[in-house]
C-alpha cells in the first residue's frame, strides 16, 4: 500500500498487523552531497597575501545530514583551515552551504615557494556524523605564481597625473602602487606630474601619492580601467603633534582584548594569547582596570587566561569568559572594586547544548547596554542570554557555527549575534529570531559594531570579508572581500566612515556606499576619535595622511585607544614570547591650524538648517561664504546615494538661499542629507569648508 508501511508485532501469540502512516526516515548519506567548486581561484605572490577558495556544498537528499569536513594540503601534509567553524556542516534537506578554505604562508607554505609556477592540491573529506564509515573524498588543485619582486611587470598599464588644488601637475611626488600586502612598487611623478606603471592585472591595486606640504591622495584602480587617474594633492594644514610616554607596565605575557568606559577615563584589559610557549603561565592570567593616565585601579586573577571580556559603559560591572580546557567559567565582577558578584562553571549542567560537541569553550561575553543581561557565546555554536543580577540562564539558541561576538541594541530589546556564517537578530524577551543575514564566517572580538545612529551593523569576519547590514530588516547594504584572517572594524564618530582590517591591509570605506577611500598596510588594532584614526601607534587624519608615530616598544598591536580630544593614548601587547612591556600610556596633544581658524571665525562659512523641516514639497537651504569659493551643494538619501545637485559653481562671498523641490524628483518620505562643500579660491584661506545636515521629507 503506497504511502504506508507494515510492522509485524507478535502479542500473546497473536499476529497483529499495524498500518502506520509512512514515517520512513530517509537515509543520511554523504553521497547526497553535491560539491560545486565553481571557478578555481589562483594566487600571485607577492601581490596576494593568501589564496582563498569559497565554494558550495549542497545536500541533494531528503534527509537532514550532519557532516564533518576535514581538509588536507596534499603537498605539505597539513590540515587547512575551513569555514564554517567548527568544521561541521548541518544540512537540512536540499540545503546549500558555502565553504571556504585558506592557503597562506603557514598552511601550504606559500612563502617558501621559489619564483615560478606552482600548484597546491587540497583533499576534502566529508564524514557522515551518524555513520563515520560513510565518507566522501574530493580534491582540487590550485595554481600559484611567484613573481620576482625586483621585476614586477605585466600587460596592464596604469597611468595618470598628480596635480595640485588648481589642477597643475606636481613633479617628483612619491607614488606607491600596492595591493594591501607588505609589497609595494615605489615611483615618482614626472616633471609634468604624470606617471605610468605596467603591471599584472589585480583586483586590489591602489595608488598613493605623497609630497611634503600636502595631504596624501589615494586612487583605487578599477579592474579593466587603466586610466587616466588623477591624484589631487591638497595643501596640508599645519599640524603640531606632541606626545610623551608617561608610563609602561611590565607583564609576563600578553593581552587578548580590551574595553573602554563610556567617559573614556578607564580601560579594561584581559590577559590571553593564541600561542603559549609555557602553558604553566596560563593559570596566572589576570584582568586589569587602569585609568587612562596609567593609574591601576584593580586587578583580578581569573584562574586561567581569557578571550572574552566586557565592561558596562558606566564601569559598574565587568564580565569575563575564562578558557580553562576542562573547567571553563564565566564571571561578573563589581567594576569599581574588582570583587566577584557571581561565577558559573561553563559546563553542560549549567548550560545545555544543541551541539554534537560535548563540552564548552567560550570566547565571547557581553554586558547589555541597560545592564539587564549578559550574553555568552560558545565555540560549539550555542548562544545564551543570562540575567545580569544573578547569572540565571534565561534562554538558549543553537546557531550551529561558533559564536564569537554579540552586540545589543541601545534599548536592549534585541541582540545581534555573530555566528558562522550568519548574523542573527534575536529578541531578548524570548530568543525568537527577527532576521538572519549572511556574513561569510564568524566576527572576531573587535569585528562587530553598530553605527552611532543605530541604523547599520558591520561585521569583519575571520575569513576576511566585511559586510554592512541594515539593523531594521537585515538587508545587506554592501560587502567586500578584503583578504583573509579578519581582525577588527570600527565606525567613525559621525558614522560616515568604516575602518576594517584583515591580512591585506586596513581599509577605510564610505560606510553608506562601501566605496574604498584609502588603505594602510598592516592590521594592528585601531580606534577612531572625532578627527583622527589611531592605527595602533600611528595617527592618521581621516583622509589618510599619517601625522605621527608613537613609540611602540615592540609590543605588537592587540589593543589601541585614543580619547576624543586626542590627549590620551593606551597601547597593549598581544603575543609575547618573553616578559616585557605589555602596556604603554601616552599623554599629548594635536593642534591644527585649520581647527584654530574655524574656532576663531565660526561664522566665516556656515550651513543653515533647511526651512521648513520636515517639508513637502519645497524647502530652502541657506548658507554663507566668506571668500570667493568653488561651491557644491548636494542632496543624498539615507544610503549615501546622490539625489540632486543644487549648486556646482564658483560663488562670491555672501549669503545664499537655495530652493529644493521634490516635484522634480521621485522621492519617498524619509531622512535625507544635504552637504555643502566650499573650497576658497582667494583670501589666503587654506583647506575647505565641508558640512552635512539632515532633513526630512514628510508626505
Amino acid at each position: 500500500m503506497k504511502g504506508y508501511k507494515y510492522i509485524k508485532v507478535i502479542t500473546n501469540g497473536l499476529f497483529v498487523c499495524l498500518l502506520i502512516l509512512n514515517t520512513k526516515i530517509a537515509a543520511q548519506k554523504v553521497s547526497d552531497l553535491k560539491i560545486d567548486f565553481g571557478t578555481t581561484p589562483s594566487a600571485i605572490l607577492p601581490l596576494d597575501v593568501a589564496l582563498k577558495h569559497r565554494f558550495t556544498v549542497k545536500n541533494t537528499g531528503n534527509a537532514e545530514l550532519v557532516v564533518d569536513l576535514r581538509t588536507r594540503v596534499v603537498d605539505t601534509n597539513q590540515e587547512a583551515p575551513t569555514f564554517p567553524q567548527p568544521p561541521t556542516l548541518y544540512f537540512a534537506p536540499q540545503e546549500e552551504i558555502s565553504v571556504a578554505v585558506i592557503l597562506d604562508a603557514a598552511i601550504g607554505n606559500l612563502n617558501q615557494l621559489p619564483v615560478g609556477d606552482h600548484t597546491r592540491t587540497v583533499e576534502y573529506k566529508f564524514i557522515n556524523r551518524s555513520n563515520t564509515n560513510d565518507t566522501l573524498k574530493v580534491s582540487n588543485t590550485y595554481q600559484i605564481k611567484v613573481l620576482d619582486k625586483t621585476k614586477i611587470t605585466g600587460s596592464f598599464q596604469i597611468f595618470g597625473k598628480v596635480v595640485d588644488q588648481n589642477g597643475a601637475g606636481i613633479a617628483n611626488a612619491q607614488l606607491n602602487l600596492e595591493t594591501g600586502t607588505d609589497f609595494s612598487l615605489p615611483d615618482g611623478s614626472r616633471n609634468d606630474g604624470t606617471f605610468q606603471y605596467n603591471v599584472p592585472t589585480h583586483s586590489k591595486w591602489m595608488l598613493k601619492a605623497s609630497k611634503q606640504g600636502y595631504s596624501d591622495a589615494y586612487a583605487f584602480i578599477e579592474p579593466g580601467n587603466s586610466g587616466p587617474y588623477q591624484l589631487k594633492l591638497m595643501p596640508a594644514p599645519s599640524v603640531t603633534v606632541q606626545f610623551q610616554q608617561t608610563k609602561t607596565v611590565n607583564v609576563d605575557f600578553g593581552f587578548w582584548q580590551g574595553d573602554v568606559s563610556s567617559d573614556e577615563q578607564y580601560v579594561l584589559l584581559t590577559q590571553g594569547m593564541e600561542i603559549w610557549q609555557n602553558e604553566n603561565l596560563r593559570p596566572l592570567a589576570k584582568l586589569f582596570l587602569y585609568k587612562v593616565d596609567g593609574t591601576k585601579v584593580w586587578e583580578y586573577a581569573m584562574g586561567y587566561d581569557s578571550w572574552g571580556l566586557s565592561m558596562s559603559g558606566d564601569r559598574a560591572f565587568v564580565a569575563y569568559a575564562q578558557k580553562h580546557p576542562t573547567q571553563p567559567e564565566i564571571g561578573l565582577l563589581d567594576g569599581m572594586t574588582g570583587t566577584p558578584i557571581w561565577k558559573k562553571k561553563l559546563d553542560l549542567q549549567n548550560f545545555p547544548t544543541g551541539s554534537i560537541y560535548m563540552g564548552h569553550n567560550s570566547n565571547e561575553i557581553r554586558i547589555s547596554n541597560t545592564k539587564q543581561f549578559v550574553s555568552v557565546g560558545t565555540g560549539e555554536g550555542d548562544f545564551y542570554l543570562l540575567r545580569l543580577s544573578d547569572g540565571q540562564l534565561l534562554w538558549r539558541k543553537f546557531l550551529k557555527g561558533q559564536v564569537r561576538n554579540s552586540q545589543f541594541s541601545s534599548d536592549d530589546q534585541y541582540v545581534y549575534v555573530g555566528s558562522d556564517p550568519w548574523l542573527v537578530k534575536l529578541k531578548t524577551s524570548d530568543g525568537s529570531e527577527v532576521w538572519r543575514s549572511y556574513i561569510s564566517s564568524w566576527p572576531l572580538h573587535y569585528g562587530l559594531k553598530i553605527s552611532p545612529d543605530g541604523n547599520l551593523i558591520a561585521s569583519m569576519v575571520k575569513s576576511g570579508e566585511v559586510t554592512v547590514i541594515r539593523t531594521n530588516d537585515g538587508e545587506k547594504v554592501w560587502s567586500y572581500d578584503q583578504g583573509v584572517i579578519g581582525q577588527w572594524l570600527d565606525f567613525s564618530a559621525d558614522g560616515k566612515l568604516l575602518a576594517s582590517a584583515a591580512f591585506g591591509g586596513t581599509w577605510i570605506f564610505d560606510a553608506l556606499t562601501g566605496k574604498p577611500l584609502w588603505r594602510s598596510k598592516g592590521t594592528k588594532a585601531g580606534y577612531f576619535t572625532d578627527k583622527y584614526l589611531l592605527l595602533f601607534n600611528e595617527i592618521y587624519t581621516l583622509d589618510g595622511t599619517r601625522i605621527y608615530i608613537l613609540p611602540d616598544n615592540n609590543i605588537g598591536g592587540q589593543f589601541a585607544f585614543m580619547n576624543k580630544d586626542a590627549s590620551r593614548v593606551v597601547l597593549a601587547a598581544g603575543q609575547m614570547y618573553t616578559p616585557g612591556i605589555g602596556i604603554s600610556f601616552f599623554n599629548g596633544s594635536i593642534i591644527s591650524s585649520v581647527e584654530d581658524n574655524i574656532e576663531q571665525l565660526p561664522s566665516t562659512f556656515a550651513l543653515g538648517q533647511n526651512y521648513p523641516n520636515p517639508f513637502n514639497p519645497e524647502t530652502v537651504i541657506s548658507y554663507q561664504l566668506s571668500a570667493f569659493s568653488k561651491v557644491s551643494l548636494k542632496i543624498y538619501d539615507i544610503l549615501g546615494r546622490e539625489v540632486a545637485t543644487l549648486v556646482n559653481e564658483y560663488q562670491q562671498p555672501g549669503i545664499y538661499n537655495s530652493k529644493f523641490s521634490i516635484r522634480n524628483y521621485q522621492l519617498t518620505s524619509g531622512v535625507y542629507f544635504y552637504t555643502l562643500k566650499a573650497i576658497p579660491q582667494s583670501g589666503g584661506q587654506a583647506g575647505y569648508y565641508f558640512q552635512t545636515k539632515k532633513m526630512i521629507i514628510l508626505k
